[in-house]
């Protein structure tokens, strides 16, 4: 049982996409994902700027030097190559400020104003020849001031650019720690063109325009036939089934305010213990809580849909817990006959409604509460058959909520079913 396409969420940094190629015109929309990110490691010593104490006391760390991978980009040397995003190859625009840090070994991304378009603060390197991604591994290395950890409000995005982009998830302060954080995520590109890290939401003391620092970048391809651990190849479908996932990790979605009105995070079921706790939903062992604050707001997960097929070959799946009177709750009434919405496209924004372009189908769910239900959707026949390759779904319920544990939904076993 594996995930789908992970950015394995232990946090940390940066880095989206708007950004498409250095044409600006196609570099000016920024999208959210949920996906996981994982942090491996952050300093324990936090400041108000840049930690410097780790690089100068291991001079072996991934913040010194740059461990070998299919591709590399360390900066021990410099920064050659480096170019703002929207500029004719600058690294100094009125938006951002690409430069050097010596003493660090890193590349410092300094915001000179939070005004004007997110992609124009992206800091981005051609990828040499084209390589094509593969659910590829790309490990960050970066490292976050203080400022940006109180404020708890930048959002940060790594990006792909290709024929198809892969923009990848929002990356929060509240996923990072001040210092180091290592993140790993996964993208799939087609003859990539370019590398991306996007300071993408700004931080709500607009006088912050402190430097993150990215220390080396590793991009490691998947050898020839080797199996993606994020998507797996069901037989009958693509899974996502958070099980590979640790408790915590942040799944993005699509609404009118995302992040901020949508918390969706792995749980295990049995931390859930309200009322008569949350029952077993098979051999499972985690699952996605779902804590909307908004209507049209639901989450989504990342699928690389195989080479000669589209969406329109599969319905979707799902298995659902709408607690309606259990889980220590006195009818809610929320959970109780809300639909149930399918979107399905290549960069799902806004709400979650029939008039989004990328809406597909739902269904009602009222009266199956308080049990786990498989709900199975259909897609849009027309809409589908224009979708390859990596994607992104987002299903769930359009209700408001306190963005409470009480009112919460959960999702298990997002798959993707071949039609026959």
């Amino acid at each position: 049982m594996i995930k789908q396409i992970s950015l394995t969420l232990l946090i940390a940094a940066l880095l989206t996409g708007c950004g498409g190629s250095d044409n600006d015109s196609d570099s000016n929309s920024s999208s959210s994902t949920p996906s996981s990110s994982s942090v491996a490691s952050s300093s324990e010593a936090p400041s108000s700027a840049p930690a410097s104490s780790e690089a100068s006391s291991s001079e072996s760390s991934a913040a010194s030097s740059t461990p070998s991978a299919d591709l590399s980009f360390g900066f021990e040397a410099g920064i050659d190559g480096w170019f703002v995003n929207g500029s004719e190859n600058l690294i100094v625009t009125t938006e951002l400020e690409l430069s050097h840090d010596q003493i660090n070994s890193a590349l410092s991304i300094k915001p000179l104003t939070w005004v004007g378009d997110d992609y124009r603060r992206q800091a981005r390197i051609a990828l040499p020849g084209n390589p094509t991604l593969d659910n590829a591994d790309i490990e960050v290395v970066i490292n976050i001031p203080e400022s940006y950890i109180t404020d708890n409000t930048l959002t940060l995005q790594i990006i792909v650019d290709g024929p198809t982009a892969d923009y990848g998830t929002y990356i929060t302060m509240a996923e990072l720690e001040a210092g180091d954080n290592t993140i790993t995520v996964q993208r799939t590109v087609a003859d990539a063109t370019f590398l991306g890290i996007q300071l993408t939401t700004p931080p709500t003391t607009e006088s912050i325009l402190d430097a993150v620092l990215v220390k080396s970048v590793l991009i490691d391809l998947p050898e020839e036939g080797s199996s993606s651990s994020s998507s797996s190849s069901t037989g009958s479908g693509l899974l996502v089934d958070f099980e590979e996932d640790t408790a915590g990790t942040v799944y993005s979605g699509t609404g009118w305010v995302i992040p901020d009105e949508l918390d969706a995070s792995v749980v295990t079921i049995a931390s859930i213990t309200a009322g008569d706790g949350l029952p077993a939903n098979g051999d499972s062992l985690n699952v996605l809580r779902v804590k909307p604050s908004n209507y049209n707001t639901i989450p989504l997960v990342e699928v690389t849909i195989p080479e000669g097929k589209t969406l329109a070959d599969y319905s979707v799946t799902v298995d659902a817990y709408l607690p309606h009177s259990s889980l220590g709750l006195t009818e809610d009434g929320d959970n109780f006959y809300k639909d149930f919405f399918l979107l399905a496209g290549t960069s799902i924004t806004s709400g979650a409604n029939v008039e989004n372009v990328a809406y597909h189908s739902h269904i009602p769910t009222e009266g199956n509460v308080d049990q786990w239900v498989t709900f199975t959707l259909t897609v849009d026949p027309v809409k589908g058959a224009a979708l390859t390759g990596a994607i992104e779904v987002a299903l769930g319920i359009s209700r408001n909520a306190d963005n409470t544990n009480d009112d919460a939904y959960y999702l298990d076993n997002i798959q993707l079913v071949e039609l026959e």
